[in-house]
């Protein structure tokens, strides 16, 4: 009897769309679980983990159990279809339920943070492992459909496996460039359930119309109440001794998705050091990877056919991908400085930066992401054992390489990329890859005989493959040089890219790699440091920096009259916790960071950050912020938020809505609440999303400016500080000091800073949208402004809108203060304008507006801490050519600021730099 006609177009596109929702829930859940996780680590392990766990078991139990369904393998598919779309409607409620869960019963884990995090991953498994088990269970069923109605089942369960992964690939990119940027995760997560609710009904009325058209022709060809898609058909065997094969492909299948989940979660950490880690240049990579699967899977279906030995070809295929992978650091160090070139050849833009993104993604991925690809048809030809039905062989296969994906993933996740880095995971799971599967070849007869005859071939494969590692080495120093986040600093004037000669210059002072992050300290000549996670520098010792980082510290403390308890959310170099530390009434300085590895980065700035984390009253906890604040049970008098970035993912969360409400419900009486916000690499209206999310919790806020940031503070319930009380803590020596060291001579001198009430500047943020983690504006739209030199506009747009009010916010503010800030204004201003000509690189005119403002008020401590500012850059800018006038241009710097160490060493510095050529 020949097969039943089936519907290829039909089947093609249910099942396209079936892989776009699955690929698009991966990205919408992965975001949801922020509630449960934050932003770290954890999040992504278990939306990996749950997704390959539940299509493993899924693929497994429908493949074993899909033959004795009572109802046609369309319609099972379409019921289950169904089915994930009512699940993942039910799942925002269920992952709340999570969330009161763990906080109510496990929280006191919080600071055993690899316990906690195992408890919370456990909890979103469960509830994950449902939807994506149905999801594992869709392809065997319709592998099976098809093997019933095909003469060549395994080439369309190729096809079909090559489909399902492009429509992954579309659910990426739709999904991670689009659907949450516009719909919001409910939105998105309500469009997607519609495809899942139109695929499923699809396939079922598909399924009815094919027995309404069968069922007569083909009821003499079946028992009595047996349907006929229950009655197995069995053909000859497509070769001899393919089932003995079996058990060969199951292992060799198990080792591939151990291996090359690994392979991806590592490589994903790699690539993040050179295109980096907003949610854009995350969707590229997943894109990229499983659009080479895609097409590998697609390719080899096509040649199936023509091949004279599948097992000699996949075992081929298996030694190539780990030679790849071997040989792959000599292209990564490459990948720095063709992006830059790149770049320069096509214009520094965010459209331009993408499509590099993605190339040098395909450049470094599709060699290993075809060979992944190419494997599942492969396998499926040769496990074929003549049964009618495949669904069997495909839930073997298909389950025992996602079940070997969960290992993968974690295993490189959280044990290797701690114990040995990222290059070596990558060369230990090449290794482990080959060594494993030749040891898996060797256990048969059938591969036994295939090695023989080919034992020289594989001699040399496995020699190359040992010595590879000892001949091919990273450059940790180009790969935290953060390329795709300050691009324009690795050109010279004409355009060629300098990033080796400028990076020879610096030493890797700490490097740590962790489950979430690669931390690095980075030293310049003159003793200048900055803190790097993957490759982006987020805090560092140069002037603007620590400026903004030592009054984020100290400003909530002279605006609280006793700041006995204090939280500080990222520590990064310490600087703002070391300065959070020095009021007298504090009791407890308590510092969240969700990066384990910074808690070591920040010993390298000890002598800026006060050696905080050896104070007695210091305590760190491993953890997100906001989950942390959402769950802990205390009341404290300041909260100093110092997050990164917005433009890199989960960063936004920190500039949310729902983060300001949580701190808010965790201020005492009077409590106050301070936020570092960037004036760079931002577009106006991210800035007016932020003012506007701030103000809308924020009522009293008021605004600070540094330079090329600004401060944003407010009071739970009204400003309890006075100005005497002010005056007394900035006289003291323990705020004196850190004051004198930031311009600030005087206690009225921090009010220079300060440019009046957020309330002032609503009419220009009022049509601004509210970032809130159900619609993460800035997520999705900092990071088309990552190559804006905006700083010096921003700025600008700031100060003329902003009312320029007298702080009356004080309750016992004299006149005579405002008389002498009235008077000081025009010195105020123009040391404003120097910052503004200062980040437009107009050095010149920076030092002639700080000269004017020395003139006009020469005894003003932030007048001439800026005029020292532009004497010492100017002299940085001409150290090299013109040491002895650098070397007294730097001397007049110190002349009109003692206070600032930094010019005392670049002086010593420079003195001694004769003596050691």
């Amino acid at each position: 009897m020949s097969p039943a006609p089936f519907p290829r177009a039909t089947l093609a596109i249910v099942f396209f769309l079936s892989g776009v929702a699955g690929l698009g829930y991966e990205v919408v859940w992965g975001r949801w679980l922020h509630s449960v996780f934050g932003a770290s680590a954890w999040a992504l392990a278990a939306i990996l983990s749950a997704f390959m766990a539940g299509l493993a078991l899924g693929g497994f139990t429908a493949g074993r159990l899909g033959h004795r369904l009572r109802i046609d393998p369309l319609t099972a598919y379409g019921v289950i279809e169904i089915a994930i779309g009512v699940w993942a409607l039910l799942l925002p409620r269920l992952l709340d339920l999570v969330v009161v869960v763990q906080g109510r019963f496990f929280f006191q884990w919080v600071e055993q943070h690899t316990l906690y995090g195992l408890v919370r991953f456990a909890l979103s498994f469960l509830v994950l492992l449902v939807p994506t088990s149905l999801m594992g269970a869709t392809f065997p069923l319709l592998a099976g459909y098809v093997a019933r109605r095909s003469d060549a089942p395994t080439r369309w369960v190729g096809w079909l496996y090559g489909l399902n992964t492009a429509g992954a690939v579309a659910g990426t990119v739709v999904a991670g460039f689009v659907l949450v940027a516009r719909f919001g995760l409910a939105g998105s997560n309500l469009l997607l359930a519609g495809v899942n609710f139109g695929v499923g009904l699809a396939a079922i009325a598909r399924a009815r119309v094919d027995r309404s058209r069968s069922g007569a022709a083909l009821a003499g060809a079946r028992p009595a109440g047996a349907p006929e898609a229950l009655q197995p058909r069995r053909v000859a065997p497509a070769g001899g001794g393919r089932a003995s094969l079996y058990p060969l492909i199951l292992a060799l299948f198990l080792v591939n998705g151990v291996f090359n989940l690994a392979h991806e979660v590592l490589w994903a950490r790699a690539l993040a050091l050179i295109i980096g880690t907003t949610t854009y240049a995350l969707s590229v990579m997943l894109a990229v990877f499983l659009a080479g699967i895609a097409a590998g899977s697609l390719w080899m279906t096509r040649r199936l056919h023509r091949l004279r030995d599948p097992l000699a070809t996949l075992l081929r295929i298996q030694a190539a991908m780990a030679l790849w992978v071997l040989a792959s650091p000599l292209l990564v160090n490459l990948l720095p400085h063709l992006f830059l070139r790149g770049l320069w050849a096509l214009g520094i833009g965010w459209a331009s930066s993408l499509a590099l993104k993605c190339l040098l993604s395909a450049l470094l991925l599709l060699p290993l992401t075809l060979g992944m690809g190419a494997v599942f048809p492969l396998g499926i030809q040769l496990a074929f054992r003549g049964r009618e039905d495949l669904s069997r062989e495909v839930g073997d296969l298909y389950g025992v390489n996602t079940a070997g994906g969960i290992v993968g993933a974690f295993a490189a996740g959280f044990l290797l990329v701690p114990l040995v880095g990222v290059e070596g995971g990558l060369a230990v799971t090449a290794l482990g890859h080959l060594l494993v599967v030749l040891a898996l070849v060797l256990a048969s007869r059938p591969g036994r005989e295939r090695l023989r005859r080919h034992r020289w071939r594989w001699s040399a494969v496995v020699g190359v493959a040992l010595v590879l590692p000892s001949v091919t080495g990273w450059d940790p120093l180009i790969l935290a040089s953060g390329v795709y986040f300050q691009p324009r600093m690795f050109y010279d004037p004409d355009g060629r890219v300098v990033l080796t000669e400028l990076m020879s210059q610096a030493s890797l002072r700490y490097h740590a790699e962790g489950a979430g992050a690669t931390v690095d300290v980075l030293e310049a000549p003159g003793g200048f440091r900055a803190l790097a996670i993957n490759g982006k520098s987020v805090a560092t010792s140069n002037y603007y920096d620590y400026r903004v980082q030592r009054l984020l510290g100290v400003l909530p403390l002279l605006l609280h009259p006793a700041p006995r308890q204090v939280l500080v959310i990222g520590l990064g170099t310490g600087m703002t916790s070391g300065t959070g530390s020095i009021d007298p009434a504090t009791e407890s300085l308590e510092i969240v960071e969700i990066t384990a590895e910074v808690v070591g980065a920040s010993d390298s700035f000890r002598e800026w950050n006060l050696d905080v984390l050896r104070n007695p009253r210091t305590r760190v906890v491993v953890e997100d912020a906001t989950h942390y604040l959402r769950f802990v049970d205390r009341r404290y008098d300041v909260i100093t938020s110092d997050p990164i970035h917005p433009f890199v993912s989960g960063a936004g969360d920190l500039y949310s809505i729902d983060a300001y409400e949580t701190a808010r419900s965790k201020l005492a009486t009077g409590g106050v609440f301070c936020q570092w916000v960037p004036l760079y690499q931002l577009a106006a209206p991210d800035i007016d999303s932020i003012l506007r999310t701030f103000d809308e919790v924020w009522k009293n806020a008021t605004v600070w400016v540094t330079g090329k940031d600004f401060i944003l503070c407010g009071a739970r319930d009204g400003y309890l500080a006075d100005f005497q009380s002010i005056r007394a803590k900035a006289t003291g020596d323990a705020y004196s000091e850190v004051l004198r060291r930031l311009g600030f001579w005087t206690p009225e001198e921090v009010f220079s800073a300060y440019i009046g009430r957020l309330a002032g500047l609503r009419r220009h943020f009022a049509a601004a949208a509210v970032n809130t983690l159900e619609h993460p504006f800035l997520e999705f739209s900092a990071p088309r402004a990552i190559f804006l030199t905006s700083d010096a506009a921003n700025l600008a747009r700031l100060l003329e809108g902003a009312a320029m009010e007298d702080p009356d916010f004080l309750a016992d503010a004299p006149p005579d203060l405002f008389r002498a800030l009235a008077a000081r204004r025009p010195c105020t201003e123009l040391v404003w304008a120097g910052f503004i000509a200062d980040r437009r690189g107009d050095p010149g005119t920076a030092t002639r507006l700080a000269r004017r403002a020395f003139d006009r008020c020469p005894r003003l401590g932030y007048v001439r801490h800026f005029a020292a500012h532009t004497l010492q850059a100017y002299a940085g800018s001409i150290r090299a050519t013109e040491p002895g006038r650098a070397l007294a241009l730097l001397r007049q710097a110190r002349e009109l600021d003692p206070y600032t160490p930094e010019i005392a060493a670049a002086i010593s510095d420079l003195e001694a730099a004769p003596r050691s050529r």
